[in-house]
């Protein structure tokens, strides 16, 4: 019997952050621009896949290795920026 899928969404950049102590006590926060926008890509990722920014394919295939998992473009995502957008590509094994 086929075990069902959990509905698991991935969304991932690379990206500089800042990381800054939660003057709470909790873990490290990071801070900027990139540690924005996997939430930003999340809610355009289908149930049971990993999608990607640009940055992040291309970051994963410099010296690219047999053994990585490939990328596959999927689209671009609106940024809410004028005439600016987030290409994304699906993580395939």
């Amino acid at each position: 019997r086929a075990l069902k899928p959990f509905g698991v969404r991935i969304g991932g950049h690379y990206g500089l952050v800042r990381c800054a102590a939660d003057p709470f006590g909790g873990p490290p926060l990071l801070l900027g621009k990139a540690a924005a926008t996997p939430l930003e890509v999340l809610p355009s990722v289908p149930p049971d896949a990993i999608h990607v920014t640009e940055d992040f394919a291309a970051a994963l295939h410099a010296g690219a290795d047999a053994g990585r998992p490939r990328t596959e473009y999927v689209g671009d995502l609106p940024t809410g920026e004028v005439d600016s957008e987030t290409r994304l590509f699906a993580l395939k094994p």
